[in-house]
């Protein structure tokens, strides 16, 4: 049935891909302006002026999920990604975090990541999202070149088709004496100040503790609830809020900054162009680190009031199909590999070819699909 689905969508490889747009289509989602965050961002609009926290809290008005991370049973409403978020703000600000300040977030696609983004924002400071991938050398490479004051991170990587690998070794690299206590004081990256560390083993409860000289995430976020005032920075939408590294596929990775309007810009136009509503939920395992992700993904969203659904940290076939099924998504997301191998799980009879019905759009990018996937 899935296979149905896909190829009634019509996969270019590259950019939107959108069912048909049917008179059932308009009457359905042409009458929702009340209820969708239908913003006005371009100059020619009625708010060309609007940046994320404005518009995290026109979102929270609507008490309809917001993101739900599968793999972590845990889903936040929009008013409890703004609250949890503002709370998170407030620890990162006790932490030294200013306007301005470049913070590092090498995280999986999680909820951690999920408030840390709109966190961030809130700050007036910018995201800097990295590969968890990344070697000891790369991220110092990366951290490096921004000056990056802070650092969260998960104590350990998944990566698709591998096995954990943790970031112990790679954390005592950086910051030698960390599991001392004191302050964060690394010879490699200078300008870094402080760590926050993610507990995404699958043994939670102790991780983090031999690591005295960094902060835990729960700690952090703990540390600011009860503050719901948050001042705001002073944020332009010509900010730059986002600055996403390359690939390196021709030289070394660039870093590309990206602004409050062209990140709301793009989520709204591609959520148009989607017809996505406060009804609509997004299967999205593309990683959060990347404008995929997290604009494509995670700002289409936002500026919809629609759901994102995050199957796992990292690509899982198996658990991105089970995803769909259980939260009846209305959308999927993904590279024709990845579409290849959902596929194979359902010809193989591995997953049951049920429970796809819902899917009415969604997105292919990063390659040409191959003719198989086509046919």
């Amino acid at each position: 049935m899935l296979g149905c689905r896909l190829r009634g969508l019509g996969f270019s490889g590259i950019g939107i891909v959108a069912a048909e747009v049917t008179t059932e289509d308009l009457q359905r989602y042409g009458t929702t302006a009340v209820t969708r965050l239908d913003h006005r961002l371009t100059p020619s609009g009625n708010n060309p002026r609007r940046s994320f926290p404005p518009s995290l809290l026109i979102a929270s008005k609507a008490n309809v999920t917001s993101v739900i991370s599968s793999h972590q049973n845990t889903r936040l409403t929009y008013s409890s990604l703004h609250t949890q978020s503002t709370s998170l703000a407030h620890g990162l600000k006790s932490l030294g975090v200013q306007r301005g300040d470049r913070v590092a977030v090498s995280l999986g696609n999680n909820i951690e990541f999920a408030l840390a983004t709109y966190a961030i924002f809130k700050l007036g400071a910018v995201l800097v999202p990295l590969n968890p991938s990344f070697n000891t050398a790369q991220v110092v490479s990366a951290l490096n070149h921004l000056s990056a004051t802070h650092l969260l991170i998960g104590l350990e990587t998944n990566l698709p088709r591998k096995p954990p690998r943790s970031n112990y070794k790679l954390l005592r690299e950086l910051v030698p004496g960390c599991q001392s206590g004191g302050v964060v004081a690394s010879e490699l990256v200078p300008s870094l100040g402080r760590v926050v560390v993610v507990d995404n083993t699958r043994d939670k409860g102790k991780g983090g503790d031999g690591f005295k000289a960094f902060s835990k995430f729960p700690d952090v976020l703990e540390d600011g609830e009860g503050k719901a005032h948050l001042t705001e920075e002073g944020m332009g939408v010509d900010d730059v809020v986002n600055i996403q590294f390359t690939s390196g596929t021709t030289s070394l990775p660039k870093a590309a900054c990206l602004t409050h309007r062209s990140i709301l810009n793009n989520g709204k136009s591609i959520g148009d162009r989607m017809l996505l509503t406060n009804k609509d939920v997004i299967c999205c395992p593309p990683p959060l680190f990347h404008c995929f992700g997290s604009v494509l993904g995670y700002m289409a969203s936002a500026t919809h009031a629609s759901c994102i659904v995050f199957p796992a940290e990292c690509f899982d076939a198996k658990a991105t199909l089970h995803a769909v099924q259980q939260e009846k998504c209305t959308a999927l997301y993904g590279v024709p590999t990845m579409f290849t191998a959902e596929l194979e799980l359902l010809a193989s009879g591995e997953v049951e070819q049920k429970g796809f019905e819902h899917i009415r759009t969604g997105i292919a990018a990063g390659i040409y699909d191959s003719p198989s996937l086509n046919d």
